[in-house]
This record gives C-alpha cells, sequence and structure tokens, in this order.
C-alpha cells in the first residue's frame, strides 16, 4: 500500500467534499436567509462561509500544484481488480 497516495487522495477528497457543503450553506444563505432562522447577521455568515471557502480552495491549489502526479493518478478511472 502506498501511503503517500492514499493520504494525499484522502486529504484531496476531504476538501472537495467540504467544499461543496460550504457552496451548498452559501446558497442556503443568499437563497433562503428567512430559512435560517438561528442566524440573525446573514451576511456575517456568508462571510464567514466565503473565507471558509478560500481557505479550501488554497488547500486544494496546494495539493494539486504540489502533487500533481499523485491527484491526477487518482482521477483515472480504475479497473474492476483494482476496486
Amino acid at each position: 500500500m502506498n501511503y503517500k497516495h492514499e493520504y494525499i487522495t484522502g486529504l484531496y477528497y476531504q476538501y472537495l467534499g467540504e467544499r461543496k457543503q460550504v457552496l451548498a450553506d452559501i446558497d442556503v444563505y443568499v437563497s433562503n436567509p428567512a430559512g435560517v432562522g438561528e442566524h440573525s447577521d446573514i451576511s456575517a455568515e456568508v462571510e464567514k462561509k466565503v473565507k471558509q471557502l478560500g481557505d479550501i480552495n488554497g488547500v486544494l491549489t496546494t495539493l494539486q500544484s504540489d502533487f500533481s502526479d499523485i491527484i491526477n493518478r487518482s482521477m483515472e478511472p480504475k479497473s474492476a481488480e483494482s476496486l
């Protein structure tokens, strides 16, 4: 087992998932602010999420630039034997 590959691809997919969650949160805040009752300051919450998105994008960019060989290899279609 190649642990470097496992760690890097694990981190990459973790941050991709977090990115999708943050984008969904932002969409809820701006599309239906009345439905988010516990947050009285929607603009501050959106700002927090946008900053979080920037941090996540920074990690993804770093992983893509410094470990592109591993990231690209993880995106190749897998054969049935390797699953």
